[in-house]
């Protein structure tokens, strides 16, 4: 027979009401409340009428796992009156009644200013968070268009942060309602019931499931894609998840939960790159010489000539792009060399727009025409460290190509290479 259970359920301090019917609902099914340890902590007990009455308490932070010094001077006051106080973490403080006939702790229009700061705070707080996440991943997108655009586990990720940017924002401007609408029924009747309407836990309900949507996408992605990555991204998530396991079981102070957020920030990174060394690596010569884009032997060399490689290929929503990086020896000409190329493809127009907006500003140049039919083929020429650039951008309906090299290529070897690149 079970003796203890754990119940991981959610309220807000606009629920506070509802909380404590949910209490005293659970002592009538004989699970009497002990605590918070890992979600809601019971125990076993005989069925019995328990009334419980949870108030927030603003001396306390949403950093506070446990009941400080000014909550327990809370505790001993509300014990005078008959309220015996059972645990309390953020702002929540639950009492049980000692008597049926006690005195509200606090009058309707104090309650009512307590819940709604409290609530306010907390969900300005989760709503600048999202924003300041958003603003991060406007400036990389600025910065670096392709690596949002043509990836799909990042639109997944900017989907998530923007719809829960938007739900965050629906909750703050609900707050607001609720706090309207209780005054307004406090004016009319002298009370008021804390509690949420349907429509605010549904909004709340979604906030909550969205990254776990996106996660399941994530890992449905890769599970498509790549098995070990999967695998790997599935260690990383379960080892991210014990701290916050061990958070719920130690239940520190405001300081110490600064102290460990900023060690469990230190550990998730570390296990990502954990992660990422571990993944299995591929033979790289090999690949250059599978690669789909070009290989050394469009640009007219050996294998033996490779020294470095590095290939990607994404498609997303958007569409897709294929990039590949090739660092190879001349022997006659006793240089080291670099070709790199871009191939992206889309249906939007302004997508291709932005990236060959951005790679013009990017470098400082000399623009000249190619093609004596005024075509859109442009070449780039500029020196850095001493080095000579040859810079190529060629577009057309729906396909953009961005070639670089340091080695000079002769007409034939340019013209192989654009039919290969199908430009």
């Amino acid at each position: 027979m079970e003796f203890k259970k754990h119940v991981f359920r959610k309220f807000h301090y606009n629920e506070a009401d509802d909380f404590a019917n949910y209490l005293t609902a659970m002592a009538g099914k004989g699970w009497r409340f002990q605590g918070f340890s890992v979600g809601m902590a019971f125990e076993r007990c005989e069925p019995q009428e328990i009334s419980y009455d949870v108030e927030v308490f603003l001396k306390n932070s949403e950093l506070d796992s446990l009941p400080q010094t000014d909550t327990e001077e809370f505790a001993e006051y509300c014990q005078a009156a008959g309220y015996k106080m059972i645990d309390g973490t953020r702002r929540f403080v639950v009492f049980e009644k000692e008597r049926p006939d006690v005195l509200p702790i606090f009058t309707p229009e104090e309650r009512l200013r307590e819940i709604f700061r409290a609530e306010r705070h907390q969900r300005f707080l989760n709503w600048i968070s999202f924003v300041l996440i958003l603003c991060d991943y406007g400036i990389s997108a600025y910065l670096f268009p392709e690596f949002w655009l043509f990836h799909t586990v990042m639109n997944l990720i900017v989907l998530c942060f923007l719809s829960m940017a938007f739900l965050q924002s629906l909750l703050l401007a609900g707050v607001f309602l609720w706090h309207w609408r209780k005054r307004h029924i406090l004016e009319k009747e002298g009370g008021f019931r804390a509690n949420a309407s349907f429509l605010e836990k549904i909004v709340s309900l979604l906030k909550d499931l969205t990254p776990f949507l996106v996660l399941a996408g994530v890992l449905n992605y890769y599970i498509k894609t790549d098995e070990s990555i999967a695998f790997w991204f599935l260690v990383s998530f379960a080892c991210a998840l014990i701290p916050f396991l061990l958070l719920g079981m130690m239940r520190f102070s405001k300081m110490e939960n600064i102290f460990y957020a900023i060690g469990t920030t230190i550990f998730v990174m570390f296990v990502l790159i954990v992660m990422m060394l571990a993944m299995p690596g591929q033979n790289q010569k090999q690949m250059a010489d599978a690669s789909g884009l070009l290989s050394l032997a469009d640009l007219g060399l050996e294998s033996d000539a490779l020294m470095d490689y590095e290939q990607e290929e994404e498609q997303s929503l958007i569409g897709k792009m294929e990039s590949l990086s090739l660092y190879y020896r001349i022997e006659e000409e006793d240089t080291d060399a670099y070709t790199q190329v871009h191939q992206y493809q889309s249906r939007f127009p302004w997508v291709l727009s932005l990236l060959k907006k951005r790679e013009m500003k990017q470098e400082p140049s000399i623009l000249e025409n190619l093609s004596e039919d005024g075509s859109e083929d442009e070449i780039i020429r500029y020196e850095t460290y001493g080095n000579i650039y040859r810079h190529y951008i060629v577009s057309s309906d729906g396909e953009l190509v961005i070639f670089r090299t340091t080695q000079e290529l002769k007409p034939e070897q340019f013209q192989k290479i654009r039919e290969k690149l199908g430009v």
